[in-house]
């Protein structure tokens, strides 16, 4: 929902700009105060239910409130800007015992939300609607609405393109090129990369045809090597920037950087990295894992992403501060722990745990609302909990 703020609530015509994570140690709460009635804002809102028709009063309400507001302090709602993404899902069950799950498409998710212009004898406007393959322009940044980045890619790729054909038509001495490369090339390619979750494939393909274009002016071949192209001057490399290691350098900095200061968006980092710590299940930092070992965790998300680079990378990180799940019990074991354990044992093996096996695994896991194996066993500690097996969730 892009709107100039507000968080809906429950309640008819009650709107808050607060948004709180807790923390799974259950003691700490971040707070999330909205900035203020500003433009190019997006806001999250949590529906009750999986549909959006009920819900349409309420918002239609909210969002009406919040345009008068804004005209009898001086400023405007400019609806034509506004639109409202709908993420409502459908679940199919498989013959594995799960469930697919696919967004809804704008045809299965029927209605729409009218504002009446304020204290105008105007007809009522519509606000647009966006599927889950639609895109919004967000702060310079193309983001599809269901959180991948395909158009951004294809956008990015064109710009560099047409930077390329204008280059090789272009007569020029080596140091014009330096200069193109330095004033005009890397702002462009940087300010994206802060953001964006670009494969290495396709940041490969967004800086190929301008790496092609800009090498013989500068005096090299391209067909050179890219190990020499982007290598460091220290080893007899040219030290050009290459798209996937700046990418991989901008968002593992942004993020330590962020928690080293403890700034706002540091301490939303805390919270997040603690609660993809419950989320996972195991009791050794994530960052320290193989994420291929982790087949249920989040995609299209900043911090797993953040997690696969550094692995890839081989680099680590930790803090005295993250959260980590404890045990008071000598020789207990993270069940999810084990279940990789077991993987990593069985594999090669008819027995071994599918991904499907791994899914389902934890998302039981997180219904019981456990972590060790001793949140399931029973008073003989050696046997599952009755309670366990009947399927409730742990008090």
């Amino acid at each position: 929902m892009q709107r100039p703020n507000g968080f809906i609530k429950n309640n008819p015509l009650q709107t808050d700009s607060r948004i709180t994570i807790t923390h799974p140690s259950g003691n700490k709460r971040f707070v999330i105060h909205g900035p203020g009635l500003i433009d190019d804002q997006m806001d999250l809102i949590g529906l009750p239910s999986n549909e959006l028709s009920p819900h349409l009063p309420l918002i239609t309400a909210t969002l009406q409130l919040w345009q008068n507001l804004l005209n009898v302090t001086g400023g405007d709602l400019s609806r034509p800007k506004c639109a409202v993404a709908p993420l409502t899902y459908n679940f199919t069950p498989t013959r594995y015992g799960d469930a697919s799950v696919k967004l809804f498409t704008i045809d299965e998710s029927p209605g729409q939300i009218e504002l009446q212009p304020f204290n105008q004898a105007k007809l009522l406007t519509i606000l647009r609607k966006l599927g889950p393959e639609s895109v919004e322009r967000y702060l310079g940044l193309h983001l599809n609405v269901n959180c991948t980045w395909t158009f951004e890619f294809h956008k990015r790729k064109d710009q560099m393109d047409k930077m390329a054909r204008r280059i090789i038509d272009a007569a020029m001495k080596r140091h014009s090129a330096y200069l193109i490369f330095q004033i005009n090339y890397k702002p462009a390619l940087s300010y994206p990369l802060h953001h964006n979750l670009f494969t290495d494939q396709q940041c490969d393909s967004i800086q190929s045809s301008f790496i092609n274009a800009i090498l013989p002016k500068m005096g090299f071949n391209r067909h050179m090597p890219r190990v020499v192209i982007f290598g460091p001057q220290i080893y007899g490399g040219v030290a050009l920037a290459d798209a996937k290691v700046k990418q991989t350098v901008f968002l593992v900095t942004d993020m330590i950087t962020e928690l080293q200061r403890s700034t706002l968006v540091g301490k939303q980092f805390n919270f997040l990295i603690a609660n993809y710590q419950r989320y996972l299940g195991t009791a050794i930092p994530f960052f320290h894992q193989n994420p291929a070992d982790y087949s249920y965790k989040p995609r299209n998300s900043r911090i797993p992403f953040i997690w696969e680079k550094m692995y890839q990378n081989q680099i680590t990180a930790s803090s005295d501060t993250w959260w980590l799940p404890k045990t008071p019990l000598k020789n207990d074991l993270a069940i999810m722990d084990a279940f990789i354990l077991g993987k990593k044992r069985l594999q090669g093996t008819s027995s071994n745990f599918t991904d499907t096996m791994m899914n389902n695994a934890n998302s039981v896991r997180l219904y019981l609302r456990c972590t060790f194996l001793s949140d399931i066993v029973g008073p003989d500690k050696c046997s599952i909990a009755p309670w366990a097996t009947v399927g409730g969730p742990h008090s």
